[in-house]
């Protein structure tokens, strides 16, 4: 895949140009994802502006059962 020499860019009407939507449909259905997604969303929804980025990571750990977390941090 080169997008950067795709010419047709489908993708920017949401086509599935290299054929993977059912893989990703499928990683998504996954119980541990519906249950990341279900708890980093909550917690944005209960949270957003009102915790710092640490607060929040630690209440994501919280909701999801994680007792281990590595973390990276980048300038942005």
């Amino acid at each position: 895949m080169n997008c950067a020499l795709c010419d047709e860019k489908v993708c920017y009407q949401g086509k599935d140009c290299i054929k993977i939507k059912s893989r990703v449909i499928d990683e998504y259905e996954n119980e541990d994802n519906k249950k990341m997604m279900k708890a980093a969303s909550s917690i944005e929804a209960n949270y957003y502006m009102k915790f710092t980025r640490l607060e929040e990571l630690i209440k994501f750990c919280q909701e999801t059962g994680l007792s281990h977390l590595g973390i990276a941090f980048c300038i942005g």
